[in-house]
């Protein structure tokens, strides 16, 4: 079996590690908790490495950021998977415990950890496995919200992820103080809640006592991420549920994407106004086959949408990005729209 593509990926507001993984021949990629926030970084270090990606899955609800899953099934076509018991309505794959999927010739398995929340499932691919929240280097993840159980956890660290050979490298879902990757025979003698000296009443006397404020984001954070992270009735979900707009709309749309990299933001909006407008107006016109017209219409309101939100630089080269790079229009890439 050849090497595995990998990069592991930072956000440095919520401390959130991303993954992504992929065969190094048929390019075929997965991709593990993505961050909203940083979907334009994630989707430019797939399209450079000219990636084919067909999985975006999620360990758990996220209670402290907002997923990315949505946006790369809506402009990659990738496959939305979580663990089942989420009950996640919106994500193509409900995964079940042991489950695979495949990317080129590796694949990945799913180990059901339930503990921190009652959903969460941590990932095996080879010698790694992506834990989440379920453990951490030298912790492991709070137990007291979203239904979690110091019980279920200790039970699913020992089962699933201390039942692995002592070499296999353990990937978390977020470090605070900058460490990148531990081993299962590290966690098992270091870590302070689940070394292997600690008894399960110890496990739950330390759990029951952390004390922890809740998470800044958690209201925001649950209602989207139980959406796939796309918000609900706005111009982006009108959009990509397009099928593929023809040559002469995808060439306007370029077009028109840079013509907003030298438009100032309120223009934009207006822009976007006009837009939705007229394919108002259109959707009421039934006489000639303007349904090429109406796609376009529909990414110029799009465009015009993403002009207009906050940017984290005021150069128009990232303003250009920013309002491009999600329709692929600037770079050259064809929209891959479900």
């Amino acid at each position: 079996m050849g090497t595995i593509g990998f990069r592991q990926l930072f956000d440095y507001d919520t401390w959130t590690y991303t993954y992504l993984l992929w065969d190094q021949d048929t390019k075929e990629a997965v991709i593990i908790d993505p961050v909203r926030e940083q979907y334009l970084r994630d989707l430019e270090a797939v399209t450079d490495l000219q990636l084919k990606l067909l999985y975006a899955l999620d360990t758990h609800v996220h209670a402290d950021h907002v997923t990315a899953l949505g946006m790369f099934r809506d402009s990659m076509g990738a496959k939305t998977a979580v663990g089942k018991p989420a009950g996640v309505g919106c994500a193509d794959i409900l995964l079940e415990d042991g489950q695979e999927l495949h990317f080129g010739k590796h694949s990945l398995k799913a180990l059901a950890t339930p503990g921190h929340t009652d959903a969460c499932t941590s990932y095996q691919v080879e010698n790694m496995v992506f834990t989440g929240d379920a453990i951490l280097i030298r912790g492991c993840g709070r137990t007291d919200f979203q239904q979690g159980s110091p019980e279920n956890l200790y039970r699913s660290i020992h089962e699933k992820i201390f039942s692995l050979p002592d070499e296999t490298l353990i990937y978390p879902g977020h470090d605070y103080r900058g460490r990148l990757v531990t081993s299962v025979g590290e966690e098992k003698r270091l870590n302070p809640r689940l070394k292997t000296d600690n008894s399960f009443e110890d496990f739950n006397r330390i759990m029951n006592n952390l004390n922890l404020p809740y998470p800044k984001r958690i209201d925001e954070s649950l209602s989207a991420n139980l959406d796939c992270g796309v918000p609900k009735n706005t111009a982006t979900k009108l959009f990509v549920r397009w099928k593929r707009s023809s040559n002469i709309a995808r060439i306007l749309l370029r077009m028109f994407c840079w013509l907003t990299f030298v438009l100032p933001r309120n223009m934009a909006m207006v822009t976007s106004k006009v837009a939705l407008t007229s394919r108002w107006v259109m959707r009421r016109s039934t006489s000639i086959n303007l349904k090429p017209m109406k796609r376009f219409i529909s990414s110029v309101a799009l465009a015009g949408v993403h002009a207009t939100l906050p940017a984290p630089s005021t150069t128009k080269v990232w303003k250009t990005l920013s309002v491009c790079q999600p329709l692929g229009c600037c770079i050259g890439i064809r929209p891959v729209i479900q």
